[in-house]
């Protein structure tokens, strides 16, 4: 039976009062909001990891570009030296691709032109006359042969004409020597006669057929030699025509390009050479379309091969509003460029000095895409483009993705670069 105090108080109250540490009881160290937050934590740590497995990273090199027609001036060159004896052109003026821009004296070979001329002359002479005398003995040799043959034939039916008489008095005497009424002699005389007459028509048909053999050697030789001459005419021809062309070629400065003269190098008189510079001319705009024209240092150009993708950002622009243009490397120069080189492509000498001043450099060549719905013609990386027009020699940044790695790769580059270890 309970005591009164045990029916006062409930039966847990007297053990917590009891035991007041509550030893008996587990503790409850984290709550269910911490679990759930522990949880998140984890689930980010797990994705963190997977994304810098398998995630990918675009590795970019930078540089400073230009945006250009490459080789817009070029330099209009001599293929053979003389003296100048005629300019076509003065700065300013508007050439076509094959225009004469300069006749050149070339002496040497109007002298060897004219003499080839002359023994090609006493060629055709000579040829004309042997011809000539050719023909006349072969239409001679080709009459005394068809007399021969004419001759021939006549002796053939005249010995034709015998053949029957002789086989019926061969038959003849054969009948009457069998009857005793001629001798032996007589029949052998006749049959004779008649073997005589066969051979003399088998070697006239021979001679017939050797008649025929000469009429066509004679044929066949007269054909020889007039082959014979043609070539020895084609070939002093030929050599006539090189030297033409040689003098064509070396006696003028062609126009490879259309263009505009930007200057002249040369004057009437003057004495030039094989490569020389002639004139400056810029290129018409219909001929190049705008490029990009980028220079790396070399360790970054190396890294660029055609084909990668490439944003250019004018200097006129800014990148966080509009990006880039769009492009794509066509081609990457082997080895550094040289100052000259780069006058060559950008066309100023003031240009090509601030870019070489920054030390070796690849030249990377990329190819513009085009969006005509774009004021500027260009297709941008970030929206539609600024509301301007992009000119030659507009400068810029250039930004080239050489390769994608998974960032822990970058994290670890990063902390061995911090720590100073390789």
């Amino acid at each position: 039976m309970s005591s009164p105090q045990d029916r006062l108080f409930r039966k847990e109250a007297l053990e917590r009062l009891s035991s007041p540490e509550r030893l008996d009881l587990l503790m409850q160290v984290v709550s269910p909001k911490g679990w759930v937050a522990l949880a998140c934590l984890g689930g980010g740590i797990v994705l963190l990891v997977l994304w810098s497995i398998l995630g990918r990273l675009p590795v970019t090199v930078n540089a400073k570009g230009v945006i250009v027609r490459p080789h817009e001036v070029v330099s209009l060159q001599s293929t053979g030296g003389g003296r100048i004896r005629e300019l076509r052109v003065k700065p300013g003026d508007t050439v076509k691709a094959g225009d004469v821009l300069a006749v050149v004296e070339q002496p040497e070979l109007v002298e060897q032109l004219n003499q080839q001329r002359a023994r090609l002359a006493e060629l055709e002479r000579q040829q004309a006359a042997i011809a000539n005398l050719q023909a006349s003995f072969a239409d001679q040799t080709l009459r005394t042969i068809a007399q021969q043959r004419e001759n021939v034939l006549q002796l053939i039916r005249e010995a034709q004409s015998l053949d029957p008489v002789l086989s019926q008095r061969l038959a003849e005497n054969r009948r009457l020597n069998q009857l005793h009424a001629v001798p032996v002699d007589a029949a052998l005389a006749a049959e004779q006669a008649f073997l005589q007459n066969r051979n003399r028509i088998a070697e006239l048909e021979a001679q017939l057929k050797e008649l025929e053999g000469k009429k066509t050697s004679v044929a066949q030789q007269r054909l020889e030699a007039e082959v014979q001459r043609d070539h020895q005419l084609r070939e002093m021809r030929a050599s006539g025509a090189v030297l033409e062309v040689q003098l064509a070629q070396q006696g003028r400065v062609i126009s490879q390009r259309a263009g505009r003269i930007l200057e002249v190098a040369v004057a009437v008189g003057d004495v030039i050479g094989p490569g020389m510079r002639i004139a400056s001319l810029a290129r018409s705009e219909a001929e190049a379309s705008l490029m990009g024209v980028t220079y790396f240092p070399v360790s970054d150009g190396k890294k660029v091969r055609p084909g990668m993708r490439l944003q250019l950002t004018p200097d006129t622009v800014k990148r966080e509003r509009f990006g880039g243009i769009m492009g794509r490397v066509v081609s990457v120069s082997s080895f550094p460029v040289t100052e000259q080189g780069l006058v060559n492509t950008l066309g100023n000498a003031e240009l090509a000095r601030a870019f070489a001043g920054a030390g070796p450099l690849i030249e990377v060549v990329s190819e513009l895409e085009r969006d005509p719905a774009n004021q500027s013609g260009f297709k941008w990386s970030s929206s539609h483009g600024p509301a301007l027009a992009v000119t030659t020699g507009t400068t810029g940044a250039a930004r080239v993705t050489v390769e994608e790695v998974p960032p822990i790769v970058l994290a670890f580059a990063i902390l061995r670069s911090s720590s100073g270890l390789y």
